[in-house]
Formats: structure tokens, sequence, C-alpha cells
């Protein structure tokens, strides 16, 4: 159930895991350059393939040059604390908002509401003493349920009926017990682990020795100092070639549509087939072909679901770079992709805009003429959202988002204001309101609400 995700509102007390576990967590950096090891990675480099025209055009004519974009995870955590409908329609209202990004953010698996929980994801608690009652009371603290986000999309579309609401899902993670809300179908350890990723299902050989399912399994959710037990395991790196997987991921995507999604943005889609060309460093692998085709199908069927339903749905995820190998990027027709500013550009509150420029033109070589949206991304204690809100001041914070505006509309890129949302890591001492480890805008710690009215203000003209 989602309850942990939002489970900075209560001091990282988690109801169904002990320890929570992000890509942070698991050191998968999500910037430009790519990281040392064999983690996923969404890497950005640079191209010169051309991919044809998005699929849903109609919708992803709403996201033009001038269009405001305001990050908010999750449009659900007003009841934790203490935002209402009104409240939230208000901030979007004063931001000229068109585009929400990340509005609802899957981690763990997420239930219909707080009354109708599977018992077996009750397996979920089983090191620590929490009873259904209190899970369920957590569910409606947090509101971190499909019921609950069908409500609030509809209440804030009821209010502006042209926004474009983006949830999110992460391609790169699956809980030891999972759960497919569109069947009900729970899944236990051994089912999701015969879906975790095993190099040896192609006989993948690494440094001279095969690298085993255990092997890759632990250097992504391996704890240090402790040999790595998938029982123990909180979650396993799926293999999204895998079809039991596949219909899970499309599952949780269907489900968000369902409730009112316009978009969905996927974490990390590519990072399998990344993980592959690095390890077999042959693009014409079947590892590597067979991941990025997966990844294709599932933009496909994020496409085919929303005109099954009458209404065009966008699909995003990284925006990719890389020259050699632009086919298998490009093979994943996406509608808009996503980039982030380094944690040294967010110190400096500066763009270094010549690697940039080149970086954006690469991109659109390869994913064509689709929005880029750049956000202030966050993957633990040492990402750009902890750089921004923990180690600049306030002030500092008003000037880093009106640079990054700046310069990303200079070269066509939309940046998305930090309204509410992500986590400022553990080791976090300035909390939104005192209390939360999620960054708000609007708290008086952060104070930043009035600079992103400003500049959202004038880049719709004042209207």
């Amino acid at each position: 159930m989602a309850y942990w995700h939002n489970s900075q509102f209560h001091h990282n007390k988690h109801v169904w895991l002990t320890k929570r576990r992000e890509p942070s967590k698991m050191g998968m950096n999500r910037s430009l350059a790519m990281s040392s090891g064999l983690r996923f990675v969404p890497i950005v480099f640079f191209s010169v393939f051309l991919i044809p025209l998005p699929a849903c055009a109609e919708t992803t004519a709403k996201l033009a040059p001038n269009t405001v974009a305001v990050l908010y995870e999750n449009i659900t955590d007003g009841p934790g604390m203490g935002r209402s409908v009104k409240d939230t329609v208000d901030m979007l209202r004063d931001t000229r908002a068109g585009f929400i990004f990340r509005g609802f953010w899957q981690w763990e698996p997420v239930v219909e509401s707080p009354d109708q929980i599977p018992a077996a994801l009750f397996s979920l608690t089983s090191d620590q003493r929490v009873s259904p009652d209190q899970v369920a009371a957590r569910l409606r603290t947090t509101g971190n349920y499909y019921r609950s986000l069908k409500k609030w999309i509809s209440s804030i579309k009821r209010e502006i009926p042209e926004l474009v609401f983006c949830g999110a899902l992460p391609a790169q993670h699956l809980s030891r017990v999972d759960y497919n809300p569109v069947t009900g179908r729970v899944f236990m350890p051994e089912e999701t682990w015969a879906m975790a990723l095993d190099p040896q299902k192609w006989s993948i050989v690494h440094k001279g020795k095969p690298m085993t399912k255990a092997d890759l399994q632990e250097r992504q959710y391996g704890k240090k100092g402790r040999k790595y037990d998938r029982h123990r395991a909180d979650a396993y790196a799926p293999d999204i070639t895998n079809p039991d997987f596949q219909d899970l991921l499309i599952g949780w995507a269907q489900k968000q549509i369902d409730s009112g999604a316009d978009a969905i943005w996927i974490d990390m889609l590519q990072a399998q087939g990344n993980l592959m060309l690095r390890m077999t460093e042959d693009p014409d692998h079947p590892a590597v072909k067979e991941a990025f085709a997966a990844a294709a199908k599932i933009v496909d069927e994020i496409h085919r679901y929303g005109s099954s339903n009458g209404r065009p749905v966008l699909a995003g995820s990284w925006g990719q770079s890389e020259t050699a190998n632009a086919a298998l990027f490009a093979t994943a027709k996406l509608d808009f992709v996503t980039v982030t500013p380094s944690n040294e550009e967010t110190a400096n509150k500066t763009l270094d805009e010549t690697r940039w420029e080149e970086t954006i033109n690469a991109i659109r070589q390869i994913h064509g003429n689709v929005p880029v949206f750049a956000f202030i991304d966050w993957t633990g204690n040492a990402s750009p959202l902890a750089t921004f809100s923990q180690k600049l001041r306030p002030d500092n914070q008003k000037k880093a988002i009106e640079a990054f505006d700046a310069a990303f509309a200079r070269m066509g890129v939309t940046f998305v204001y930090p309204l509410h949302g992500g986590d400022m890591g553990k080791k976090a001492s300035r909390l939104s309101f005192g209390k939360l480890r999620v960054y708000d805008s609007l708290a008086p710690e952060f104070a930043t609400f009035a600079t992103i009215k400003g500049l959202a203000q004038r880049k719709n003209g004042n209207r």
C-alpha cells in the first residue's frame, strides 16, 4: 500500500516495511553522467537519430513552451498536512499551472481504499507490530490510495478542466510482496523473485565470470555490512522483459489512468537496456534488444489503453542522447522527456549552458520535437533537491529557481516549478513546517511560492 511513500509525514515510521528503499538508497544516479558499478542509470549522451512525432499529438499540444509545469508529489498529501482541495486548487490557479508533474508516485503497493486491503499484503509487516487497523488509519491520514487519488483529480479538474495531470511509476522496483490493482492479484515472494532480473537468462559474463541473479540483486538492493538474503530483501530489481512484470507495470499505469491521470511518467524506463548494454558491450546482444523492446512495449500499451478509453494518454521518461545507440533509445515513442540539473549546478545556482545546449539538441535528435521538462530531482542525501533545500538559503533557492527557469527557457526547455514534493533526504535538518521531509514551497523554512507565482504569471502574460 502506498502509505510508506508519504511516511515523511510521520518521521519515517513505516507501516509496511521496516526500511523503505528508494532508488537513492541503491546509488541510482539520475544525473547526466554515468556512475560506476552495475546499477540502473538513465544515461544522457549525444545522438543524430530521428524518430516519428509522438503518438499523442493532441494532448502533447497542451504542453506548449509557455505551459506552466509544477511538481506536486503527491496530490493526495493534503490530509496529512492540513491542506484542502480548495487550498491546492488555489496554489494551482495562482501559478497558472497547466501540467502537474509526478502528481502521484507509486513506489510500493497501492490499494483501492483503506477498507479494501488484501490480507496477503500484510505479510509486508511481518517484522513489525502493526495491526491492519493501524495500516488503514495511516492510509486515511495520508490519502495515498486510488479512491483518494480519483477524488482529488476530479475535484481539481472540476475547477481547472484543462489541467494535464501526470502520474509516475518506477520501472526499476518490485516489492517483495506486490499487488496488481487491476486484477486484484497479490504476488508473494517466490512469484516476485521469479520476476527479478537474472543476467543468466542470457548467459551474461561480466569481467570474466558469469553474473548471477543474486549478484545483480545484491548490487541493487543489498544492505551494507550484511550478506545478501533475498528472503529478507525489501524489494527486487525487476526484469522488464518478464511478461508478468510487464502486466504488473501496465496495470499500475492503467489504474492511475482510470483515476484520472492524463499522462504517466516512468522512472528509469530504459535502465535495464542501459545496464545490459554496459554489461555486454554489444548493442545487438539479445539482452539489450529485448530490454529496449520491452520498454517500448510499455509505452505502446499506455498509449493503447488511453485510446481504448477515448482519450489520449501521454507517456514520458528520462531523455537520452547517446550517439552510438540512438536507434535503441528511440524505440520507445515517448511524448515528453525529462532532465535534471546536477548537484554542482544546483549548488552554484547556474547551468553549464554550453553543455546543456549540446545535450538538449542531441535529445531532440533522438526523441523528436517533444516537450522537454527539467526538474530538481531527488535521490537521497546527495541529490539536487537535498542540495537545493538543505545547502541553499531560501533567498538563494529563489535565485536558483529564477536562474534555472530563464536558462532552460532559452533552450526551449520547460522548468518544472517545485511546488510540493520530493524527499529531501534522511539527513535533512531543515524540514517543511518544521516536521516534513518533503519539500514544500509554502513552508516558512523555504517560502519560494511567491517567486514561483511571479515567474508563472509572467510566463502566462499575467492572465
